[in-house]
């Protein structure tokens, strides 16, 4: 979600986000509810070197944490 939330606080990262994705205002808080889209969001942050580093910079972490992350929700779905 702190992902999500960080691409929604700036205009030009969720716009961007809106149209790789295909999601919108309409439909992001439906979306959000979801594991697979959760790991979208991820895999949209990871995806971008530099949204990385901004990222895990503005939330105090290290890249690879969020990487971890990814993979988490990732392998929790190949299991399902």
């Amino acid at each position: 979600m702190r992902a999500l939330a960080y691409l929604a606080a700036d205009e030009a990262r969720v716009t961007r986000f809106f149209a790789l994705t295909g999601t919108g205002p309409a439909t992001i808080r439906a979306a959000a509810a979801s594991p697979d889209f959760l790991l979208a969001v991820l895999d949209h942050v990871s995806a971008d070197e530099g949204l990385l580093l901004d990222f895990a910079g503005a939330i105090g972490v290290a890249p690879e944490t969020i990487v971890t992350a990814q993979d988490l929700l990732g392998s929790r779905d190949a299991r399902d």
